[in-house]
């Protein structure tokens, strides 16, 4: 398996034109904001020398720093958009939440979710025939979601 390369920007500028420089803005506005620069260990958009790019967008969404206990919220269970309209502030116990609902796992089901186990079955069966934002329009989630349950990173039954 190749791993992916991370593009190298220079350092020294403000933070605005770093993050300018690694964001890749969709033409819609309620999609992810895809991310080429580096990654957390964890898959989260980091931009240097500031730190998780997703916290330092919400921070400027709200004119204020987070304060200790709150937690940026990806709304849209993607962890590397940066969208300020994806981003809210939460708990961790919120971010609890957001994680059981957009991958399933471990915290068992619940009326709340939009899917069951049973529907991402579903959803990778009709994937070789039916366009991903057809799948995301039907089952009301976003297109990141029907790829992240196509290639088991959401909604996979643990073995």
């Amino acid at each position: 398996m190749t791993k992916s390369r991370t593009v190298k920007f220079p350092y020294g500028l403000p933070m605005q034109e770093t993050f300018d420089l690694r964001v890749v803005r969709s033409d819609d506005p309620n999609s992810c904001w895809g991310w080429i620069g580096s990654k957390t260990g964890k898959g989260y958009a980091q931009c240097p020398p500031y730190g998780k790019a997703y916290r330092w967008v919400l921070e400027q969404k709200l004119g204020r720093a987070l304060t200790p206990g709150e937690q940026c919220r990806h709304l849209c269970g993607n962890s590397l958009c940066t969208n300020p309209l994806h981003l809210t502030v939460g708990s961790n116990s919120d971010n609890s939440r957001d994680k059981t609902l957009h991958y399933g796992g471990k915290y068992g089901s619940s009326s709340r979710y939009k899917l069951t186990l049973s529907d991402a079955e579903d959803i990778r069966a009709m994937a070789d025939t039916t366009p991903p934002e057809e799948i995301a329009q039907l089952y009301g989630i976003t297109v990141t979601m029907v790829r992240k349950i196509i290639t088991k990173r959401a909604w996979h039954a643990n073995n």
